[in-house]
C-alpha cells in the first residue's frame, strides 16, 4: 500500500513538472546582435595594441625631459639595443625557426624601399634643388624604417614571435642596400656639399682614390654590422644542425624579451634631446614620404609577388609604416643637415601616432587575411 501511494505521489509530481513553464535559461534563443559592435571591437583591439607602445615612448620622453635620467642615458641604452639585444633576438629567432630566409619577401621589401629611395632622391634634387649628398639623405629618411625601435614592437604585438624573423629580413635590406647606398653617395658628394668642386663641377685631384676608400669603408661597415653577423651565425647553426644548450636558449629568450620595451623607451628619450629646426617643406616631404609612400609601395609589391605568407605580408607593411631609422639625425649631422634630419624624425614619429593605426588596420584586414 505504501509503495502504491509513493508511486502515485511521484507520478503527480512528474505531471506538475511537465505542466510548469519552460525555464528561459535553457530554452531562450539568444537575440541576434545588431549595431556596429564588430567595428567597435576592432577599434578597441587597435587601441589596445598601439597605446602601450606609445606610452613607453612617452615614458622615455618624460624621463629625459624631466631630468629624471640624464640625456647621456639615451646613447648607452640605444647601443645596448642595437648591438646586443636585437642581434640576440634575431639570432635566436632564425636559429630556432623551421623556415629559411624568404627571398620573395626580401625582393618585395627591397624593391619597395629602393623605389621609395629613388623617388625621394629625385624629388629632393628636382623640386628642392638639394645637392646629391643631401638628396641621398632625403632618400634614406624616406625609405629606411626604424625597424628595431618601432617596427618590431608593433609587429610583435600583431603577429607574435614571428615578428623577429621578419625583423631580420627588413634589417638585411636596410643594412645591405639602403644604408650603404645612401652613405656612399653622401661621402662621395662631400665636394658638392662642402663646396670643394670647381665652377664646372669637376672633382678635385685624388677623387678616384677617395671614392675607392669610401666604397671600401661602406662595405666594411655593412659586413661588420652586428645584425648581419647574427643572421650569418644563425644560418650556420641551422645548416650544421647544432643544438643550442638549454641555458643559452633561455638567456637568448630573456635578452629578446627586453629588446622591444627598451627600444621604445630609447625613442622617447631621443625625441626629448633632438632639436626641432629646419625648412617646413623638406621636413614635411621626407616625413610624408616615409609614412605614406614607403608602406604603400611595399604593400603593392607584397600583394603582387606570390608565395609570401600572410603574416609576413602584414608585418612587412607594419615595418615599412614605421618612422625613419633612428640614426638618421646622426648621419645628417655629419653632412650638415643635423637640424633638418632631427626635425624630420620628430615630425614622422609624432605623425606616426595617427598613421600607424591606419596601416595596422590595413595589415590586419587585407594583408593578414
Amino acid at each position: 500500500m505504501r509503495r502504491s501511494e509513493a508511486a502515485a505521489r511521484a507520478a503527480a509530481m512528474q505531471q506538475d513538472l511537465s505542466r510548469a513553464p519552460s525555464c528561459p535559461r535553457h530554452h531562450a534563443q539568444p537575440r541576434p546582435h545588431r549595431g556596429p559592435a564588430p567595428r567597435d571591437d576592432a577599434a578597441a583591439r587597435m587601441i589596445a595594441t598601439i597605446l602601450p607602445l606609445f606610452l613607453l615612448i612617452g615614458a622615455g620622453f618624460v624621463a629625459i625631459r624631466s631630468r629624471y635620467l640624464g640625456p647621456g642615458s639615451v646613447a648607452p641604452l640605444g647601443a645596448f639595443v642595437i648591438r646586443i639585444a636585437l642581434p640576440a633576438l634575431i639570432f635566436h629567432a632564425l636559429a630556432q625557426s623551421e623556415s629559411a630566409l624568404s627571398w620573395r619577401y626580401l625582393l618585395a621589401y627591397g624593391a619597395g624601399s629602393l623605389a621609395t629611395w629613388g623617388l625621394a632622391f629625385a624629388a629632393a634634387r628636382g623640386a628642392l634643388s638639394m645637392p646629391r649628398g643631401h638628396a641621398a639623405l632625403a632618400g634614406l629618411g624616406a625609405s629606411a624604417s626604424n625597424s628595431g625601435f618601432i617596427g618590431y614592437p608593433v609587429a610583435l604585438s600583431v603577429i607574435g614571435d614571428g615578428a623577429a624573423q621578419v625583423l631580420a629580413h627588413c634589417m638585411i635590406v636596410e643594412t645591405m642596400l639602403i644604408l650603404p647606398l645612401s652613405l656612399m653617395l653622401v661621402d662621395l658628394s662631400r665636394g658638392d656639399i662642402d663646396g670643394e668642386t670647381d665652377a664646372g663641377g669637376t672633382a678635385p685631384a685624388g677623387a678616384p682614390n677617395r671614392r675607392g676608400r669610401v666604397v671600401a669603408r661602406s662595405l666594411r661597415a655593412a659586413v661588420t654590422n652586428p645584425i648581419l653577423i647574427a643572421v650569418f651565425l644563425s644560418l650556420v647553426v641551422k645548416l650544421t644542425g647544432l643544438p643550442l644548450p638549454g641555458p643559452f636558449t633561455r638567456a637568448f629568450e630573456l635578452m629578446s624579451a627586453v629588446a622591444a620595451p627598451v627600444a621604445l623607451f630609447v625613442i622617447g628619450g631621443m625625441l626629448a634631446t633632438l632639436p626641432f629646426e629646419g625648412g617646413p617643406l623638406p621636413v614635411a616631404g621626407i616625413a610624408a614620404t616615409k609614412l605614406l609612400l614607403h608602406p604603400a609601395l611595399v604593400a603593392v609589391l607584397m600583394l603582387t609577388l606570390p608565395g609570401i605568407p600572410p603574416e609576413m605580408r602584414a608585418a612587412g607593411l607594419i615595418f615599412a609604416a614605421a618612422p625613419m631609422i633612428s640614426i638618421f639625425p646622426i648621419i645628417g649631422q655629419g653632412a650638415g643637415l643635423g637640424n633638418l634630419t632631427a626635425a624630420a624624425m620628430i615630425s614622422a614619429t609624432v605623425a606616426s601616432f595617427a598613421t600607424l593605426p591606419l596601416w595596422l588596420g590595413l595589415a590586419q584586414s587585407v594583408l593578414g587575411g
